[in-house]
């Protein structure tokens, strides 16, 4: 069960970070919303320390949560979701490929 279940959140995972990506912003929380098949939704996040574009603190962070909602429930999963906040954007040197 918590195979099939990491599998897809690392499917959500790779969606997020291309999108936190293709923004040029970096994140301090990171959410995961799990409906359980009894619809009950149980919300958890964790806020860093400072704004990370890591797709590898992402993927540990996400780990942990989720790992923490599977222990505390033996009800069958229906949807999980997984969300970004606290967006900061990246503003630094611009490459030669934005100039043209």
């Amino acid at each position: 069960k918590s195979d099939l279940v990491l599998s897809l959140l690392d499917e959500l995972l790779d969606d997020v970070f291309s999108k936190v990506t293709a923004r040029s912003v970096s994140f301090r929380s990171v959410t995961i919303t799990v409906i359980y098949s009894n619809f009950k939704t149980v919300t958890k996040s964790h806020t860093l320390n400072h704004p990370m574009a890591e797709k590898a603190v992402l993927r540990e962070v996400s780990y942990q949560i989720m790992g923490e909602l599977l222990d505390s429930s033996t009800v069958n999963i229906r949807r999980i979701g997984v969300r970004v906040g606290s967006l900061h954007e990246n503003k630094g040197q611009k490459t030669l490929a934005e100039f043209f």
